[in-house]
């Protein structure tokens, strides 16, 4: 986990996100992003979360009721 998994995690919830490009310094950091990619998009009630934690978020961002 951690908030790198987290965030790469968020950009390939969007369904217009098709790929995500991180930068990388650490044979790990290609392991964690794999990682990353292979637990998929984040669960609604996390989005919802986050929503409701950072109000400012985007309206396309929302999830849908």
């Amino acid at each position: 986990g951690g908030i790198a998994t987290s965030a790469l995690r968020f950009c390939l919830t969007h369904p217009a996100v098709s790929v995500v490009i991180p930068g990388m310094r650490h044979e790990r950091q290609v392991r964690a992003n794999s990682e990353a990619e292979a637990l998929g998009p984040l669960p609604a009630d996390v989005l919802a979360r986050i929503a409701e934690a950072v109000p400012d978020v985007p309206e396309h961002w929302k999830p849908k009721k």
